[in-house]
């Protein structure tokens, strides 16, 4: 096999000719497989085997990150769109956003094998996939000194091009967990939205929404993932003419304190959807998104 050599600043990778690679088995990649534009182009066919225009494609349809045709607007409209609805319905809606620890640092590497292997992943593919995940390592810098390396079980690289979409494939199965306790959800990588519309007489919410967060945590500690719950966002959204909905949900010893506001993938979304705070915010906040909200056009 003839190589051809790549250098960049702070990364040293070779890639290999593609006229003479012919099956995915003469492929092994070489880490760290980093986002620079100047290769992702080439290389991200080699790195998802499964693409969202296919139909075996692999990714929970809640999921916006890393699908063509998909992006963080189309996140954000498809869960606004239902609390809409669920108002113009007169409807109550309680609106979690989830927060995660590292949670690229601590997948489990055994665990990711495993759900791929049960989403019919095998043979060469399978073989592919150990092969990135294999013999990995760390050093620890400190002062002048360094660590001796450790071998790495866990993680994957957030920059890189497969890192996320194997997260997302990790973490696939929390969808059911979600959908058992009557919430819909929708994800942008390891953003997950999740929220619940009910009728403004219901005295049971707090109670499905602790219960349903107890669940999601302990799924996180099963999967070694930390749910940051001191983090974790609430916003009640009340229907027109029903009064403002103040409980606190405690969960493990935690306490989620419902806010007027929460910021989700770059937009500020208030408890009257009326994104006054955005609004507000958009002069001196340089991170918010330039275009206007009216320009964002539907996915469907």
């Amino acid at each position: 096999m003839r190589w051809m050599p790549y250098s960049a600043p702070s990364l040293r990778m070779a890639l290999p000719s593609y006229s003479l690679v012919t099956s995915t088995c003469h492929w092994r990649p070489l880490r760290p497989l980093h986002s620079s534009p100047c290769f992702s182009p080439s290389t991200s066919p080699w790195l998802n085997p499964h693409p969202p225009t296919r139909p075996n494609d692999l990714l929970d349809p809640n999921q916006s990150g890393f699908r063509a045709g998909h992006s963080t607007e189309t996140a954000l409209l498809a869960v606004t769109e239902a609390l809409h609805g669920a108002k113009s319905q007169s409807l109550s809606s309680a609106l979690l956003l989830l927060d995660l620890s590292a949670a690229f640092d601590t997948m489990d590497h055994q665990i990711l094998l495993s759900s791929l292997v049960e989403m019919g992943i095998s043979g060469s593919a399978l073989t592919w996939f150990k092969s990135y995940l294999a013999d990995r390592s760390y050093q620890v810098a400190w002062r002048g000194s360094l660590s001796s390396p450790h071998t790495l079980s866990t993680g994957v690289p957030q920059g890189s091009v497969l890192g996320p979409v194997l997260f997302s494939l990790y973490t696939k199965s929390l969808g059911s967990v979600i959908s058992a306790h009557g919430f819909f959800y929708h994800c942008y990588a390891d953003d997950t939205q999740l929220f619940l519309s009910f009728s403004p007489s219901d005295t049971q919410v707090p109670a499905q929404i602790s219960a349903c967060l107890a669940d999601i945590s302990a799924w996180m500690s099963t999967h070694h993932l930390k749910l940051n719950l001191g983090k974790t966002e609430l916003l009640f959204l009340p229907a027109k003419g029903s009064p403002m909905i103040d409980a606190s949900i405690t969960v493990e010893g935690s306490i989620v304190s419902p806010s007027q506001s929460a910021r989700s993938l770059g937009v500020t979304l208030d408890n009257q959807l009326c994104f006054s705070s955005h609004i507000a915010a958009g002069g001196s906040d340089h991170s918010s998104p330039k275009r206007p909200l009216n320009s964002w056009s539907r996915p469907w």
